[in-house]
């Protein structure tokens, strides 16, 4: 709205409904004076207007601002409002919230539809399918475990174990109570090997294994850090730099020197 003082209103800028501009100036003033009076009644109308009046006025009707149609049933209200107006708004746009989404397309909204798993890549993924593929990844891994430990032992402890399976199971049909005269027995415990029996070098052949591996049997080798016997092919010719021997040494005039220092402490005492 424009200046107060009729004397501005030269300046102001004339509606659709204002004279033209080739009418008398009188006319034109005229014309704004009239419609400054009307806005200025309407605005000291709407002063005077007391407080207590607007809101019992929106008590009265709380569904003053809203549109009829119920798509715009959760328009939100405007201006000065009371605590039970707020909660009954709120209530309001939450039933329509609640109207609107059971009047939807279940395509659109997603109810009662099949949850949809993705993959690290954002591709649907076919639950049942991971499953058994796990399934199969798990089973062949235990195979595979099985397998590497029948693998990982050798021949001897597969037919110890099977000696000792049949073993227990004729152990099983044999009596409980065994005499002096059990021809099996016997034979078992002659066969058994103890410690502290002087005549068991006599018998030392009978149990030694029929392949043994070669060894070297020619003169005495130089000494090692590690004692490691030279292989049974080797010539006698010692080709190595030499390091063995000075490693020895230099601990022998260590231990010398250490044992002649000790000595010299204590020839006084």
């Amino acid at each position: 709205m424009g200046s107060n003082d009729p004397n501005d209103w030269d300046d102001l800028e004339l509606g659709e409904d204002a004279p033209l501009f080739d009418a008398d100036p009188e006319l034109i003033r005229a014309f704004y004076a009239q419609r400054h009076k009307q806005a200025s009644s309407k605005l000291s109308q709407a002063d005077q207007t007391p407080l207590s009046t607007t809101l019992k006025t929106a008590a009265a009707d709380p569904s003053a601002g809203q549109a009829d149609d119920d798509s715009q049933a959760s328009a939100a209200r405007y201006g000065l409002q009371t605590a039970e107006q707020l909660r009954e708004s709120k209530a309001q746009r939450q039933a329509a919230h609640c109207r609107r989404l059971e009047t939807l397309d279940p395509q659109v909204s997603g109810r009662d539809s099949e949850t949809v798993y993705r993959s690290k890549t954002g591709r649907k993924a076919d639950l049942a399918a991971e499953r058994a593929e796990e399934a199969t990844k798990r089973r062949r891994e235990e195979e595979r475990q099985m397998l590497q430990m029948e693998w990982g032992k050798g021949v001897v402890q597969r037919q110890a174990k099977e000696a000792q399976q049949q073993q227990l199971e004729a152990e099983k049909h044999r009596p409980l109570a065994r005499h002096a005269d059990d021809k099996e027995l016997n034979d078992y415990l002659k066969n058994r090997s103890h410690w502290d029996d002087p005549a068991a070098k006599f018998s030392a052949g009978r149990h030694a294994s029929k392949r043994r591996r070669p060894t070297y049997q020619g003169p005495a080798p130089p000494a090692n850090r590690f004692g490691i016997a030279p292989g049974y092919r080797w010539d006698g010719v010692d080709r190595s730099s030499g390091f063995e021997a000075e490693y020895f040494k230099h601990q022998s005039q260590r231990t010398l020197k250490a044992q002649r220092e000790y000595a010299y402490r204590t020839e006084d005492m």
